[in-house]
């Protein structure tokens, strides 16, 4: 195995080192965070950078989730709940789509009660509504603000009143976590509140098969 080097500057980016390591089950590649000593192993080195990045969001994030590399010669990725590790929350996560398992890992949350965000310390407010860990990545798709897709264009002139209502008409609504942070107006809640509801919409979107919008349908490109 040889992992490109477009692979390791990547990696390098977000503070993670890439290497091989032989197993058992053959070489495969290894992403270490650093920071936190946190490391994933998969036969794929893109699945390995991709499941490190993933926990970074997880514990700055939501430190109360934690990505874990399960058993078997495909080295599945599974989300659990920090507090109780037995807890699957996420079986075989697909961490190259990080919006989608972070959604269905709240989701999940939610109908079991769980709180994702124990643990949390609110980072020092820099003004920006994007946290400075998100900005290299959306930065690469030339969205320093945002990551860059058709729903963040799309929504990017709306007001957060406004954002909520379209979220509503596709099904989404405030968790009572999101509710509790719009009530207490927390330093950077209003970032906070778009970006989880805004990973929810696109899992709403992509089960729904259709995104509509002040009544209309949205051509989706």
């Amino acid at each position: 195995m040889t992992i490109h080097h477009t692979i390791i500057k990547n990696a390098e980016k977000f503070g993670i080192i890439m290497s091989e390591v032989d197993t058992d089950n053959g070489t495969v590649a290894k992403a270490h965070w650093a920071e936190y000593n946190q490391t994933f192993v998969h036969p794929d080195p893109k699945k390995a950078r991709d499941a490190a990045i993933l926990q970074q969001t997880f514990t700055r994030e939501y430190p109360n989730l934690q990505l874990v590399n399960g058993s078997g010669n495909n080295w599945p990725f599974h989300v659990v709940a920090a507090d109780d590790v037995a807890e699957i929350l996420v079986e075989d996560a697909d961490v190259s789509d990080k919006a989608a398992v972070l959604a269905d890992a709240l989701e999940r949350c939610e109908e079991l009660g769980i709180d994702p965000e124990a643990g949390y310390e609110e980072p020092e407010d820099t003004g920006q509504i994007v946290p400075s860990k998100y900005r290299t990545e959306y930065a690469e798709a030339g969205h320093p603000d945002d990551c860059g897709d058709f729903l963040a264009e799309y929504s990017r002139g709306l007001a957060l009143e406004e954002f909520i209502a379209m979220c509503a008409e596709n099904g989404v609504v405030p968790t009572a976590k999101l509710n509790k942070a719009m009530d207490i107006q927390t330093r950077g809640w209003q970032g906070r509140v778009r970006m989880s509801m805004g990973l929810m919409l696109r899992k709403a979107i992509e089960m729904n098969g259709e995104f509509v919008h002040l009544g209309k349908p949205v051509k989706m490109r």
